[in-house]
């Protein structure tokens, strides 16, 4: 439980220990990290309402991260390490909505904040919080900027909203480049702006909800390239992603009617889902299932609701696919699809523009949020063979080149010997296959080499085809290799237990029941019958003592 109310909560790895946190601050005046099982690691007290997502990246190249959020009351821009310790706070011109957004805009090599604040202007800070520019555009900012590098110059632009109802697109110097009126002046128009190539044309277009019935493309240089009616949207933000595999991007955005909306690259409407209450926040696109379909999670009214899409066979990469970019919210697109933002894909020194950096069939993502291998490195445990194919096509353990411990590395059961690199004992004859085919020192079997070792098949729990396993051979001296050769062996003598027989005598007479036990080839019935001759006798002799 935690108090106040919660705003858009952050997934990040802190400490590269390959578990996520999540961090989430709420209008109670405290910013909280909390661990994947739900337990509070550490609460940080601002002593005003957090009213942004915390943006985390490694500021000081420590290798560790730093969260960076902002509040309302107070005005604050807090920077805390990874155990929620404070590192440096700077009062801001006013109330903090934006979330930050980290990018290295001028590629100096070290990474700049970016946030607006509810007076209008658009502030930048170096790593240690000291202002590098700020610049004022139009009325009250809500919205969280967005970064791309729009012209291919090598250097990244700014795009945010401003309540005057335009977009605006900043330079890395602070210098308005354009901007684009969408909608009346609206004091809280939140909706974030989303930034990727939806047409494949190799230009990026701007994605944007407004205060009005419309959703917007923009292109680089502020053009409107389409517009489509959906309702209101001014606190919602797309996401984009290729659902159906086709080339291009779907935009997917809620709006104040109630709708979730699916358009196309070209402002078509695909689909639409109606919910019971209006829209507040962004969709979040991912493969729940592991099928290669993408899923469309949105919530609505205190619901959440997982959408299947229909008549899809696969679905392409997602470029924005949640609130400001990723799980991360980072303010950055995705540019290969892997869930993780370019802007993360640096600290972990992956290629953003492969998702699979190493080649070893296993997206970045999974290698370090849910797998233990490393996404740098295709054959984690040296073993000459891929993790991916480890673990979904040999199911062993990339990072153990004997899974099953019986003496012999994967690739070498797999490639040379053939045997199961999961089953330390592949043939089921009690002996492990390292041992069978890397040798038994048994010295007086008479099949065992110069220096004392027995080889035998393990593929084959009874190598020589003799009816004897080669455990058995071996350890009775016989050549496991030598049908000819068997062990010697004498069998004990069998004892037959037959069922209790139960005989009646005439009356007057004494009744026995007679457990008999016969050994092989031996007939006792001459025993019984002195016995039963014994017993008439002695009836004889009582009836004569009676009269």
């Amino acid at each position: 439980y935690i108090g106040g109310n919660p705003y858009t909560p952050k997934l990040c790895d802190l400490n590269k220990d390959n578990q996520l946190e999540i961090l989430v601050g709420t209008t109670a005046y405290k910013l909280y990290c909390i661990s994947y099982t739900g337990i509070t690691l550490w609460e940080f007290n601002t002593g005003a309402s957090v009213t942004t997502s915390p943006a985390v990246v490694d500021l000081d190249d420590d290798g560790t991260q730093e969260i960076i959020f902002g509040c309302e009351l107070n005005n604050k821009l807090y920077c805390l390490n990874h155990l929620g310790i404070e590192e440096w706070n700077v009062t801001s011109s006013d109330y903090i909505y934006s979330s930050p957004t980290i990018a290295d805009i001028d590629l100096d090599g070290s990474y700049e904040i970016l946030f607006g604040t509810y007076d209008g202007i658009l502030h930048c800070l170096n790593k240690n919080g000291y202002e590098k520019w700020n610049c004022t555009i139009g009325d009250d900012i809500y919205s969280s900027p967005a970064v791309a590098d729009l012209n291919n110059d090598g250097l990244l632009e700014i795009v945010t909203l401003s309540g005057d109802g335009k977009l605006y697109c900043v330079s890395h110097l602070g210098n308005e480049i354009w901007n684009k009126t969408i909608c009346s002046p609206f004091i809280e128009l939140t909706s974030s702006p989303t930034i990727a190539d939806l047409d494949n044309d190799g230009t990026f277009e701007i994605i944007t909800g407004s205060y009005s019935n419309y959703i917007y493309c923009i292109d680089h240089l502020g053009n409107e390239e389409w517009n489509a009616t959906v309702g209101y949207t001014y606190y919602c933000h797309p996401a984009l992603a290729d659902l159906d595999d086709d080339g291009t991007l779907e935009v997917i955005i809620g709006a104040q009617n109630n709708n979730m909306y699916c358009l196309n690259h070209t402002g078509g409407v695909e689909w639409s889902f109606s919910t019971y209450s209006p829209f507040f926040n962004s969709p979040l696109i991912i493969d729940m299932e592991n099928d290669g379909i993408k899923e469309v999670i949105i919530s609505s009214d205190s619901h959440c609701f997982c959408l299947n899409l229909t008549d899809v066979s696969t679905s392409g990469p997602q470029k924005w696919s949640s609130f400001q970019g990723s799980k991360l919210n980072t303010g950055r697109m995705d540019s290969d699809g892997d869930f993780i933002d370019d802007q993360t894909e640096a600290y972990y020194q992956t290629d953003y523009q492969n998702n699979d950096t190493d080649n070893d069939l296993l997206y970045d993502w999974d290698e370090i949020y849910y797998k233990p291998t490393d996404e740098l490195d295709n054959d984690t445990d040296g073993d000459n063979l891929l993790d991916g194919a480890e673990l979904t096509t040999y199911l062993t353990d990339p990072l153990d080149q004997d899974t099953d411990h019986d003496l012999l590395n994967d690739d070498i059961e797999i490639g040379v010997h053939f045997t199961d690199p999961t089953d330390e004992d592949s043939d089921d004859d009690f002996l492990v296959d390292g041992e069978e085919i890397l040798g038994i020192y048994a010295p007086t079997n008479p099949g065992a080499n110069a220096s004392g070792y027995v080889h035998t098949s393990a593929t084959n729990s009874d190598t020589d085809s003799d009816t004897y396993s080669d455990s058995a051979e071996i350890s009775l001296d016989s050549d496991p290799n030598d049908p000819l050769s068997t062990p010697d062996i004498t069998l004990p003598p069998v004892t037959v237990t037959p069922p209790p027989e139960t005989i009646t005598l005439p009356p007057g007479t004494t009744t026995l029941n007679q457990t008999i036990t016969v050994s092989t080839g031996i007939f006792i019935g001459t025993f019984s019958i002195i016995i039963i001759s014994s017993l008439s006798v002695a009836t004889i002799i009582l009836r004569r003592k009676r009269k």
